[in-house]
């Protein structure tokens, strides 16, 4: 009986594409752009709730909350992205953003460093770190 459930489509695996998920993201892009930041924060929310491994939408929605100065929110969008996609260079720096925006110095020294070991030439990294550096 759970073979047949299984054919029919009952079973979904959790990092199974979303449709709904692809669409809420691509409205939350819409919406940053028409400079509507709470609904693309919603819009976001919902795509990773329907589909909690849809990368993109975390690394948008971290992003956001950095240019929103929400260090936290960012930070936690992002900590799920980079376990998603640990090879992201991009995904590290923001991670590394957000907390120096949020005061962790160290935290962030990090980051940019992970970041820099992956993609050496990632201007960013290196900005971040001269900014830490005082440079």
């Amino acid at each position: 009986m759970a073979a047949g459930c299984l054919s029919i489509g009952f079973f979904r695996p959790a990092d199974a594409p979303s449709p709904q998920a692809d669409e809420l993201y691509l409205r939350g892009n819409q919406m940053v752009a028409e400079h509507r930041i709470e609904d693309a924060v919603i819009a976001y929310h919902r795509a990773i709730r329907l589909n909690p491994r849809k990368a993109d939408a975390l690394f948008a929605l971290g992003a956001l909350f950095l240019t929103q100065r929400q260090p936290a929110e960012a930070a936690k969008a992002l900590s799920k992205f980079v376990k998603l996609k640990p090879w992201s260079a991009d995904g590290w720096y923001m991670l590394g953003r957000s907390m120096e925006q949020s005061g962790d110095v160290r935290g962030a020294a990090s980051e940019y460093k992970k970041a820099d070991a992956l993609k050496h030439s990632i201007w960013q990294a290196l900005v971040g770190m001269r900014r830490l550096l005082g440079g």
